[in-house]
């Protein structure tokens, strides 16, 4: 008979076991309806309990393998034919499994670029609605195709590579049809007709993104220009440690305003006064506003306090907010007593038009008091232009304009600056990830689903790097980037550009935008030589609207354009659309 203690240890231990296994995971992309390469080894990786065996099954092949210490793990399916029956692909962990239903092997490519690319069938995309293509109408309602599929992923941008991203399996079909990439669509589309296998697309394409976004940060490092290289990786520093250079800036502008006598004299702890203040005090003058400070007593700037008593009607209660303009000077609005709204050196609202809201119980209905300091550095900040006003959230109830008598009152008026004054720190802005010219698009949506088999690659970019340099030379970084990295050194990348517009000239000039790549004459090297294959016969119309193929080879081959292709944009020319692989 076992012993109670050891039966009670035992216990424990299956307890603990099992609060340490984890669940499998997969990256989003492995899903129902997903479409796996033919003719090739496929990838798969995952997640589960560290040093747990792992097994795949698919059709005849059982794989399996054992997760690391950290919990990952991959294997490779031996190439598998076309086949358009749906199957069942099994990942299993001990007494865990994950089934996905309804998966075909046929062809896989990838659609990236910015919104070019991202624009759907029916124009609608996360962000743009741009009116969709020519008879789209038509297109969806007869696009039904169960061996037409897209994965489109979502939209999401990171400094960092990450593991895990989203997106989502979707069939062609009237109802789901109008999300895919319409360059996409029609590309697949074409691809079924001749191939007569299933056809899937990766639809990885994020509108106004530029091609460095597209590329990993070591290749951009290793093969950029030194000085770009330099920049772009402190502009990812900048990015990422925003709030340190901001808590920096805050300490250089304190000195600052000492060095120049632009501080507050008596402290935020004066404020106070200011609140109790009665409205009938000698300190409050008439003023009007909107008025520059230098209206108010203080032609060289200084701290000002407005006050006005404010009466609403009942149905207005408390759902209401304000509209308050760009000062160019630190603001602090306060609503009977309670502060609503702070403008400082640390949050950079000064230069911004603000909407404050207040919390529940600080308006009401009647008389309200609104008493707002300004903390200007010169005459001509303070409240000038732009929306001032009480704007209810009743839209059946009209706005309160807040121009027009208030009463103001000096807290402190500042000397002017003197010729050896020294500069204003420049507050640090960060930028918006998704459209600075760093590697965010490809850490946050290739790197999660990098290697996933495909065929290749479908390119529609160029827009966002217009008038900017080196394009050429960074797409062949990013072809020879994502061919290391899917580990295909010959998998075919097309280039698709928009058409040519504005006058014709006989030569193509010196482009750094998005007809660089051709007009550069790049050369895209890779160590082994490019199948003789041909998946689309040459010169194959495609429907796509205004838009041609040039494809990339995977052995160098000069991509000069004829002067038929030349336009004054460096674009390609609007010559009836076609496409061509790498391999012919």
């Amino acid at each position: 008979m076992v012993p109670l203690r050891a039966l009670l240890l035992i216990a424990i231990s299956l307890r603990a076991a099992s609060l340490m296994a984890e669940p499998i995971r997969l990256p989003s992309i492995f899903a129902n309806h997903m479409v796996l390469q033919q003719n090739q080894r496929i990838p798969v990786w995952g997640w589960c309990t560290p040093n747990a065996p792992v097994t795949i099954h698919l059709a005849a092949q059982t794989k399996s393998a054992t997760a690391d210490a950290s919990g990952q793990w991959k294997v490779h399916l031996d190439p598998i034919p076309a086949n358009a029956n749906p199957q069942t692909f099994t990942v299993s962990s001990g007494e865990e499994s994950i089934s996905l239903r309804d998966v075909l092997v046929g062809e896989v490519w990838l659609c990236a670029g910015q919104s070019n690319m991202a624009m759907t069938v029916d124009g609608k995309t996360a962000w743009l609605h741009v009116g969709g293509i020519h008879d789209a109408k038509r297109v969806v309602e007869t696009s039904a195709d169960n061996l037409l599929r897209q994965f489109r992923v979502e939209w999401k941008t990171d400094t960092r590579p990450q593991s895990r991203g989203e997106g989502k399996w979707t069939i062609a079909s009237p109802e789901a049809t109008p999300d895919f990439s319409a360059t996409g669509y029609f590309f697949a589309k074409t691809l079924r007709e001749h191939l007569k296998v299933p056809v899937a697309i990766i639809n990885a394409s994020f509108g106004g993104s530029s091609v460095e976004g597209w590329t990993s940060r070591e290749a951009l490092t290793k093969h950029a220009e030194p000085e770009w290289a330099s920049t772009m990786n402190r502009l990812i520093e900048e990015y990422e440690n925003h709030d340190s250079l901001v808590a920096k800036h805050v300490e250089a502008i304190a000195e600052w305003e000492s060095a120049t006598r632009r501080n507050n004299p008596n402290g935020n702890e004066n404020d106070a006064r200011w609140l109790t203040l009665p409205a009938t005090d000698a300190a409050w003058r008439p003023t009007t506003l909107p008025a520059p400070l230098s209206k108010l007593d203080c032609p060289n700037g200084g701290i000002v306090w407005l006050r006005r008593e404010i009466d609403l009607p009942e149905e207005f209660g408390q759902a209401w907010r304000l509209d308050y303009p760009a000062c160019k000077a630190f603001s602090t609005i306060y609503l009977n007593g309670t502060r609503i709204f702070e403008a400082t050196s640390a949050n950079h609202l000064a230069n911004a038009a603000s909407r404050p809201t207040f919390p529940k119980g600080t308006a009401k209905p009647g008389k309200n008091t609104l008493l707002i300091k300004l903390h200007g550095y010169t005459g001509n900040t303070g409240i000038t232009a732009g929306k001032f006003s009480i704007v209810p959230f009743n839209p059946k109830l009209e706005t309160v304009p807040l121009s027009g008598e208030w009463f103001a009152s000096t807290e402190a008026a500042f000397p002017p600056l003197t010729p050896s004054a020294p500069k204003q720190p420049t507050f640090p802005t960060k930028g918006t990830l998704h459209w600075m010219p760093v590697p965010s698009q490809f850490n946050a949506m290739l790197h999660p689903i990098i290697p996933y088999a495909i065929r290749g690659a479908t390119w529609y970019q160029g827009e966002s790097n217009v008038g900017k340099p080196h394009y050429g030379k960074h797409v062949q970084i990013m072809i020879n980037d994502w061919r290391n990295r899917w580990n295909q050194d010959a998998f075919p990348f097309h280039f698709c550009v928009l058409p040519g517009f504005g006058p014709r000239k006989p030569a193509p000039p010196k482009a750094h935008g998005p007809n660089a790549a051709t007009n550069n004459s790049p050369h895209l090297p890779s160590p082994t030589p490019a199948p003789q294959t041909s998946l689309i016969p040459p010169r194959t119309a495609i429907s796509t609207p205004s838009t041609s193929m040039m494809p990339v080879p995977a052995s160098p081959m000069s991509l000069s354009p004829t002067p038929t292709e030349s336009t004054s944009h460096g674009l390609a020319p609007s010559s009836p659309p076609h496409t061509s692989t790498a391999q012919k």
